[in-house]
């Protein structure tokens, strides 16, 4: 299957992505640690022909994700590998730099998945192929859990931020403006499933919905424990409507 990767043709190494994709959750932890440390050059992965050249930004970008995806199912009490049922109890047995590092390595998942949304949307719109389609679905179905399980994190992190240590703090905060930013991204990326012909399985979640005041506090409680870091963080960016609604 590695050599798959390394074949030219866009449509051998979509088929590869999609077998390491779906063996990352089916074979176990063993499996994505292999996956893991798989180290080519698919970041720059080009198919100069016509299909080719629509999938190829995709390839890398799926790459990217898979790799991520692989990295957090082969960690050592990483959150992916706790039952669902389970998470909330498993972030809250985390200390303030544990949950810190735990979100920071989620939000590289989400991250790199969100970012697969427009080449995906690309790909897509051009030639709307089979193969295509199943790669976005198997994506966007981990969109859902992946979601519900950062979110969860993000929770503890907002009620215990006053155990974070004063030098993660400024990392925290990142952590939770780069989620908020993730998480409007993923809503416009569910958007796709309703260009594949079978989308059973694919549902977005429910979103939650935080007072940008979160942020401000955030950051106001930063600046109290090191004043340097209040001009830094307060750039709450809201429109004169959205300011005046906060007054």
């Amino acid at each position: 299957m590695t050599q798959r990767l390394i074949d030219s043709h866009w449509c051998s190494v979509l088929k590869a992505l999609i077998v390491f994709h779906r063996g990352i959750d089916q074979v176990g932890p063993g499996y994505a640690s292999r996956v893991a440390d798989l180290n080519l050059s698919l970041a720059s992965f080009n198919d100069p022909s016509e299909k080719g050249a629509a999938h190829s930004r995709m390839i890398q970008e799926y790459y990217a994700y898979v790799k991520a995806k692989a990295h957090n199912h082969s960690r050592r009490n990483s959150a992916l590998l706790a039952p669902q049922a389970e998470r909330a109890k498993f972030f809250s047995k985390l200390d303030g730099n544990e949950l810190v590092r735990e979100i920071g390595y989620l939000n590289n998942q989400l991250a790199c998945l969100v970012k697969i949304g427009p080449t995906a949307d690309l790909a897509l719109r051009n030639y709307n192929l089979k193969v295509t389609q199943n790669a976005v679905g198997f994506i966007l179905k981990d969109g859902a859990p992946l979601y519900r399980t950062l979110d969860l994190g993000i929770s503890q992190l907002i009620e215990g931020f006053g155990m974070i240590d004063p030098d993660s703090i400024e990392v925290a905060i990142d952590h939770y403006k780069k989620f908020e930013q993730n998480t409007n991204t993923l809503k416009k990326f569910f958007q796709l499933g309703s260009m594949l012909s079978n989308a059973v399985g694919i549902a977005p979640p429910k979103f939650t919905q935080r007072s940008r005041e979160v942020l401000a506090s955030l950051s106001s409680y930063a600046g109290d424990v090191n004043p340097e870091l209040a001009v830094s963080l307060s750039d709450v960016k809201m429109s004169k409507e959205e300011l005046e609604m906060q007054k």
